[in-house]
């Protein structure tokens, strides 16, 4: 437990309490160890000097003899880790946890505020506006936060999902920006992030190039509502094109059959790398035909 002592904060708000007698809020000094810890409100003490002092004045008997164990009677007051014994707190938390204990992390300020305006009264418009907004912040300053709260992970999991369900079909944006948390919380995987784009898509067919094992592209068409076989098909054509051995089985998987397809003749813009990363602005990379071939 005190290996990890080292890595609290120099400071820390708690309401030190023994059972029995009344809270008193103090500012702990940690120090370089839990034997030279300090606290004060006004007057400062070394940790054991206070004990006795807070004893004499309820008139307690609690024995403490080892310096360690008086943890357990210093309460985080504030931010991260609130109400919970400091001995706990070294107990169940690792180093990422343990910088952050009496802390309050910004973004997670950020983000209930947020979460309680999406409730609000407001337009499918504005509610929209104001989603995206919380899952770009969580995106770029919450996933660490997460990660140290397991609890409100699984809430703004819940949150996403939610908001998938309900906006999601009327604003693609929302959609894709609960997504995008989602994946970063590897809540979903790429492939299924793959397929809901490109099911979202307002297309029936694409011009497209196949390409395999470093052999030249080739022109191809797909539609929109295309089975797994014929994308199996289009692919075996290729293979037999340029006297290639088609693998049996040849896999029916999404991911295994659109990462041979690319959207520029050089080969160098992977369809598949797009639908996992689809962000709105990428659609002008997407060729669409009005006279489509037949793939079967």
């Amino acid at each position: 437990m005190l290996s990890n002592y080292m890595y609290l904060p120099e400071t820390i708000t708690i309401d030190f309490r023994i059972e029995g007698a009344p809270s008193e809020r103090l500012l702990l000094h940690t120090k370089s160890s839990v034997y030279k810890a300090e606290v004060s409100n006004g007057h400062t003490y070394n940790l054991r000097h206070y004990f006795h002092k807070y004893q004499k004045a309820y008139c307690l008997d609690t024995v403490c003899s080892d310096d360690a164990d008086l943890l357990q009677f210093c309460f985080v007051a504030v931010g991260e880790r609130t109400n919970i014994p400091l001995q706990r707190v070294l107990k169940t938390c690792d180093e990422s946890q343990l910088k952050w204990v009496g802390r309050v992390d910004p973004a997670m300020t950020f983000m209930i505020e947020k979460i309680k305006e999406v409730a609000g009264p407001f337009s499918s418009d504005q509610k929209a506006a104001l989603i995206v907004e919380l899952m770009e912040h969580v995106l770029r300053h919450g996933l660490p936060f997460m990660s140290r709260y397991t609890t409100f992970r699984t809430a703004v999991i819940d949150k996403c999902k939610e908001l998938r369900e309900t906006h999601g079909f009327e604003f693609g944006n929302v959609r894709r920006s609960c997504t995008a948390v989602l994946k970063a919380l590897d809540v979903i995987s790429d492939e299924e992030v793959a397929i809901e784009n490109w099911n979202a898509l307002p297309h029936k067919d694409l011009i497209l190039y196949i390409r395999l094992n470093g052999y030249p592209p080739q022109k191809n068409v797909l539609f929109l509502d295309m089975t797994p076989m014929h994308h199996r098909q289009i692919l075996a054509r290729y293979l037999e094109h340029h006297s290639l051995p088609v693998p049996a089985p040849l896999s029916y998987d999404f991911a295994e059959l659109f990462k041979n397809y690319y959207l520029t003749p050089d080969g160098h813009c992977n369809l598949y790398d797009m639908l996992c990363n689809w962000k709105v602005e990428d659609a002008f990379l997407l060729d669409y035909d009005k006279c489509s071939e037949p793939y079967n």
